[in-house]
């Protein structure tokens, strides 16, 4: 990409790391102080489970590497925090609480992460049921 005179330029990733830390500073500069405690308990939180997550996920897709439905049983995280990723609700399931089409036992939502990217919130249920 760095060959392509008309879509990049050197200064693009500087540019977008300065802008990313004004924007964060700028959302942190208006939280309250509950707020403020709260998302750092998130980042703590997801600091913690996400390489908890990233072991338990490697592991099962190597024991169930013959299994055509294994990624569906361990998904990135990444992939269950967009909306519209869970499973789909039955009429008699109510929405999720703040839109999207996430239901419980599927965790769901994203909140900023570490550096601006986005972090998925999860509920820790795994996103599949496993066979009994």
């Amino acid at each position: 990409m760095s060959k392509d005179p008309l879509h990049y330029r050197a200064a693009d990733l500087p540019d977008a790391r300065r802008l990313a830390s004004q924007i964060l500073a700028a959302l942190g500069a208006a939280l309250s102080p509950g707020a403020r405690e709260a998302y750092d308990l998130l980042q703590r939180a997801w600091t913690l489970a996400k390489p908890l997550y990233v072991e338990v996920q490697e592991l099962g897709l190597r024991f169930l590497r013959y299994e055509p439905q294994r990624d569906a049983r361990f998904p990135s995280l990444y992939v269950v925090g967009r909306a519209g990723q869970g499973r789909k609700r039955t009429k008699k399931e109510p929405a999720a609480p703040g839109g999207g089409d996430v239901t419980p036992g599927t965790g769901g939502g994203a909140a900023p992460g570490i550096n601006g990217g986005a972090a998925p919130v999860t509920d820790g249920g795994p996103a599949t049921p496993l066979p009994a």
